[in-house]
């Protein structure tokens, strides 16, 4: 069984919740979560670098986590945003929308679903505990 946390998704996201660039807090503060366009370049720019620095062992974790949420339907998704405290809203149509886009972006593929059968959700910190950032580098 693989085991999921949604938290995983969280410590991705939390990088939007507190940005040490001015520029980026005060982007993110007028980001509209409609705009495709716009949050993808937020995600290009700021998510896939950091995403980039883990792990590929962690890379797999938050792919698998990723992967499962986008496949289930009651994944906590636009909680994701209210839990880190994000100054943007996920898209009105679907915060489902949101991860489609951050999935295309980080793994430049179509999404396909996986049988859930083969997860289980846990609420095991040590799942999020165990990300590992590979370099510091930017």
């Amino acid at each position: 069984m693989i085991s999921i946390n949604y938290e995983v998704l969280g410590a991705i996201l939390g990088v939007l919740s507190a940005p040490q660039d001015e520029e980026l807090d005060e982007r993110l503060n007028k980001l509209d979560g409609n705009d495709e366009m716009e949050v993808r370049a937020i995600i290009r720019e700021v998510l896939t670098p950091y995403f980039n620095r883990f792990d590929n062992k962690s890379r797999t974790v938050i792919r698998e986590t990723l992967q499962y949420a986008l496949t289930v339907n009651d994944a906590p998704l636009a909680e994701l945003f209210d839990w880190k405290q994000l100054s943007f809203e996920p898209p009105k149509k679907s915060a489902k929308l949101f991860y489609l886009w951050l999935w295309d972006e980080l793994f430049s593929q179509k999404f396909t679903p996986v049988d859930v059968r083969k997860y289980q959700i846990t609420d095991d910190m040590d799942v999020v505990y165990q990300l590992r950032i590979e370099n510091s580098g930017k």
